[in-house]
């Protein structure tokens, strides 16, 4: 389970093998092998043995702003045992092969995006017909072929493009008193946005660990390039998991688990704890059932490893 921290003024002390966690309201007592990641989204203070028994336990210790997105984290240092991944890294994702890769993952991503809504318009009895776009974008990022800064334009100019359609059916088909009129990122003021952008900010935080866990450089991307975004390996691998968050958040809202109290101030500026932890604990059960995978069944994060490791493999197995 992750140790969230989102009240001011907690302290986390080492206590033998376990953390103690304590506020103003209580004080508990976690053992060290219950726990997955520690994440810090308020002020609060964590004693260096802490650290060190986080090390000892390889558990990431993640520092996120208030919507759940990055700004950091501490892990153990694997030296340069990853030298050559990190190398080899670097050569395939400028390739033409590393180009083929990336198609892969944002084609999935739209595929994602159709098949889900097709499953929301056939259950109202609505017509599908103006998805056939979906089709047409993928078609054209599969002819893509050469890896240059021109192509990689492109490729993301018909994901945002079937992204656009994605989000406007999207709308249509939630309560009227729920619907947005934009997809909004930093800032954002309605309902939608606002928990999308904080489950977008826990799915980026799980993938972000295992991707440094498996020892890749997520600084160097394919289509997301050094310069253009932080993490940029981060934002091109998560996109075939982004329906994650974006069938998650559909749900919370269309079986009524949202409430207009989990939004802070009269323009809704934020979430509440109450409203933050009932969206964790819905993308942390999201997480721990799983999907099917070749044929078995899975948790997200066996599956996202499996993933990376057949990545991996590709990398140092291919000579560029």
């Amino acid at each position: 389970m992750e140790l969230y921290i989102s009240r001011h003024g907690t302290k986390i002390s080492k206590v033998k093998e376990s953390f103690c966690v304590k506020n103003d309201e209580q004080e508990y007592i976690l053992s060290s092998e219950k726990i997955e990641s520690i994440i810090l989204e308020s002020e609060c203070s964590v004693t260096a043995g802490v650290i060190r028994l986080a090390f000892e336990k390889d558990i990431p210790i993640v520092i996120t702003d208030i919507y759940g997105h990055i700004l950091g984290q501490f892990h153990r240092t694997n030296g340069t045992k990853n030298g050559r991944l990190k190398r080899e890294q670097y050569k395939f994702f400028s390739s033409d092969a590393g180009m083929e890769i990336a198609k892969e993952w944002v084609i999935e991503k739209i595929l994602n995006q159709r098949i889900h809504l097709e499953k929301l318009l056939k259950r109202r009895k609505k017509s599908i017909e103006n998805l056939s776009s979906f089709n047409n974008y993928i078609k054209k990022i599969q002819e893509i072929k050469e890896n240059n800064d021109e192509n990689r334009n492109k490729i993301m100019g018909f994901e945002g493009f079937s992204s656009r359609i994605y989000f406007k059916t999207i709308s249509e088909l939630m309560d009227k008193k729920w619907r947005f009129e934009k997809r909004e990122h930093q800032g954002a003021k309605e309902p939608y946005n606002i928990v999308l952008n904080y489950m977008f900010g826990m799915l980026y935080r799980k993938i972000e660990t295992l991707i440094l866990q498996e020892g890749f450089d997520t600084t160097v991307g394919i289509l997301h390039t050094e310069g253009n975004n932080r993490l940029p390996l981060l934002y091109d691998f998560i996109e075939k998991y982004r329906i994650l968050a974006l069938e998650g958040v559909f749900d919370l809202f269309n079986n009524k688990v949202i409430k207009e109290e989990y939004f802070e101030g009269d323009s809704n500026k934020g979430l509440t704890i109450d409203g933050k932890r009932i969206i964790s604990s819905y993308f942390n059960n999201v997480f721990r059932n799983g999907r099917e995978y070749n044929g078995k069944k899975y948790t997200i994060d066996d599956i996202i490893k499996f993933e990376l490791k057949k990545l991996k493999n590709m990398i140092l197995e291919v000579r560029i």
